[in-house]
């Protein structure tokens, strides 16, 4: 069964209003969900806020919650419950960051190392640059 019409049944299973411990749930015939199941729905509604928690393992509709099983909702299929990840930004091409990758593959390094490897004709002062980046990477304590 999906996990929207398992949300969907939960939902509407507990319109009575009165809290509904796991056990009743589970020893429930009509609504022939499994333990786990009812606890993945539970927390699914208590995310959207449609159920809350009264005691552990007891559970009711809040206002919402009512008022979406008497409307008959049914949960959608995927869409905006799905956890949204995050793309990672690009890495800049920037002095500090090519010579933090060419000291990672290198190991040991000394500074005219870094400078030949990192630098590129249009940074500027690129030697006092990496002096000051690897005097700060030193006292945060990564060199």
């Amino acid at each position: 069964m999906a996990k929207s019409l398992i949300s969907t049944a939960l939902l509407h299973h507990l319109k009575g209003g009165e809290c509904q411990t796991l056990e009743m749930l589970d020893a429930d015939t009509a609504l022939s969900l499994s333990r786990k199941q009812i606890i993945e729905a539970a927390g699914f509604l208590t995310m959207k806020g449609y159920l809350e928690r009264v005691e552990r393992g007891c559970y009711q509709l809040t206002q919402s919650g009512r008022q979406a099983a008497d409307d008959g909702l049914v949960i959608p299929l995927g869409g905006s419950s799905r956890v949204q990840k995050h793309k990672r930004t690009p890495r800049r091409n920037s002095l500090r960051q090519r010579a933090w990758n060419a000291m990672k593959i290198s190991g040991a390094f000394t500074l005219s190392d870094i400078v030949l490897v990192a630098a590129q004709a249009s940074d500027k002062q690129p030697e006092s640059n990496l002096q000051r980046y690897l005097r700060s990477l030193i006292q945060a304590g990564y060199l």
